[in-house]
């Protein structure tokens, strides 16, 4: 599973690799679906490190005209890491489930621009410093988000620290240092 170009499809329907995100994105196409929007998520691994996630909301496109609720829309994630890419499709919204929202874009890219923003990093290996989940995150966010959309701030606030003698102010400076 750990290699960045092959395909497997693991227990709970991941999917590992380039190759088998282009195929899940061929049959979007082929159904019809489009994308309304772009986040980028954070899950912790641990007290100090989140690991980022893009999840791209999407819609069959004959609920166009008409909102059919949530129940229509389902959520594309988008992970990378030392395993390679991963990509998991889910009914229910990830935050849910412990994902924080870091950020949010209207997002009316076609799969095809999905596709075209994966190769263009393709190549890449993964590097803690270097090329590392975050870089991913931004680079799917900058090429596929269109305008904005407010998320509050205390979504980055939710994570208490206090347990760590952390404060929320340490907090954002250790992240402009690169820390977190």
């Amino acid at each position: 599973m750990g290699q960045s170009m092959g395909q497997s499809v693991n227990a709970a329907g991941s999917r590992f690799g380039f190759h088998s995100a282009y195929d899940l994105l061929d049959e979007f196409i082929g159904n019809g679906h489009e994308f309304e929007q772009i986040s980028l998520l954070a899950t912790p691994l641990n007290m100090l490190v989140d690991h980022h996630q893009v999840c791209l909301k999407h819609r069959p496109a004959s609920c166009c005209a008409v909102n059919l609720g949530p129940s229509w829309n389902g959520f594309l994630v988008f992970e990378f890491g030392s395993f390679g890419l991963a990509t998991d499709m889910e009914q229910v919204d990830p935050t849910l489930f412990g994902a924080r929202r870091l950020e949010s874009h209207q997002c009316t890219a076609h799969p095809d621009d999905v596709k075209r923003a994966l190769s263009e990093i393709q190549q890449l290996q993964y590097h803690v410093l270097t090329w590392n989940c975050q870089h991913f995150a931004r680079h799917m966010l900058d090429r596929l988000g269109n305008r904005p959309i407010s998320v509050p701030q205390q979504a980055f606030d939710e994570r208490s620290d206090l347990d760590l003698g952390i404060t929320v102010d340490d907090r954002r400076r250790l992240k402009l240092r690169g820390v977190f």
